[in-house]
């Protein structure tokens, strides 16, 4: 009986705290479905007004393409590559404000938006490409150009210094393998158009089909450096195709 007794207290206990907890719960009420439309109407405002801001009007649009001449194919990789080294020429031409944006969907294309407008001589300088890589001895002479050279890439080293690595063709890995056997102990100098970019001493021959670039450089300038040596690569020139 006593054990009963004490086990109908408990559960009498344990009733009460339920009920002062359920009291103590706060009520849950419903929002108006006026303020439910009226936040809805707010985002779609906000929606809008990003929208608008980014269809903003631009002072001039050029529309871009590949030489009518060219008859090779165009990747989104080499567009790419374009796209950067237009965007570098804008700041260079201290263009405040510009879009630079690729279309391969039907065409290669790339769109200029400017919120200035240039002459159709500024246009044509910034859009001509005329960089070039040389491979130099020691008496400024030409040992090979840029024709050799698949691609160039910008890294950091472990002090984040930044650096250029190129990657040659399979004929410029054996022609930089015969140069660099040939030049041990010698210099060879490395020329991005008229800009001595390295100028290191060769130890050894180097027959992996890989060549890095040092010279203290930022990232931001090694980044710049690598756009300059891909753009040199490109083998088809822009024309505006609409303005």
């Amino acid at each position: 009986m006593k054990k009963i007794t004490a086990i109908m207290l408990i559960v009498l206990f344990v009733a009460m705290l339920t009920a002062c907890g359920a009291s103590d719960r706060p009520e849950v009420t419903e929002a108006p479905a006026e303020a439910v439309e009226a936040a809805a109407e707010t985002a779609a405002d906000e929606v809008a007004e990003t929208a608008a801001e980014t269809q903003r009007d631009w002072a001039m649009t050029v529309m871009l393409g590949p030489d009518p001449d060219y008859e090779g194919s165009v990747t989104y990789a080499e567009l790419e590559v374009v796209k950067k080294k237009l965007e570098s020429r804008l700041s260079e031409a201290k263009v405040s404000e510009f879009e630079v944006t690729v279309d391969d969907s039907s065409a290669p294309r790339i769109t200029m938006a400017l919120n200035e407008k240039l002459s159709d001589n500024e246009v044509e300088e910034i859009i001509t490409f005329d960089d070039k890589l040389t491979f130099r001895n020691e008496d400024g002479d030409i040992l090979m150009d840029e024709s050799y050279v698949e691609s160039a890439t910008a890294s950091v080293d472990n002090d984040m210094n930044g650096y250029v690595t190129l990657r040659f063709t399979e004929s410029g890995k054996e022609k930089f393998a015969q140069i660099t056997e040939e030049y041990v102990n010698h210099r060879i100098e490395v020329y991005l158009n008229a800009e001595l970019l390295s100028a290191p001493m060769v130890n050894d021959a180097i027959t992996d089909g890989n060549a890095e670039i040092f010279g203290g450089f930022t990232q931001e300038e090694a980044a710049k450096m690598a756009d300059d040596i891909n753009s040199a690569l490109l083998d088809f020139g822009l024309t505006v195709v609409q303005n």
